[in-house]
């Protein structure tokens, strides 16, 4: 059974052009996280697991340190294959919106 992640950061390649590193927690039972620290895990990682049936969710901590689910990732081929999420009422990509590491 596949794996399912929550993305909290992620880190983009020295030309900030696309997403290098995504910091994730693993979801556990009922939609929580099963660890306490997050793990660094790099794009092609995320893909590979995407591609075998795994589900990566952004999150971001409010100010009151709990916890907002956003948009599922999906993998977009062009040259190379990109990590966004998937298409809702924002005209950004919540993945910009998410701290830097």
């Amino acid at each position: 059974m596949a794996s399912n992640y929550y993305v909290s950061h992620v880190r983009y390649n020295s030309d900030e052009t696309h997403i290098q590193h995504l910091k994730v927690f693993e979801v556990g039972a009922e939609g929580k996280f099963s660890s306490g620290k997050p793990v660094e895990m790099t794009r092609p990682q995320a893909v590979e697991k995407i591609k075998a049936g795994s589900k990566f969710t952004t999150i971001i901590q409010k100010a009151d340190k709990s916890w907002q689910t956003g948009a599922q990732l999906e993998i977009m081929p062009v040259e190379t294959e990109y990590l966004k999420t998937k298409k809702d009422k924002s005209t950004r990509d919540n993945l910009e919106s998410l701290p830097t590491f």
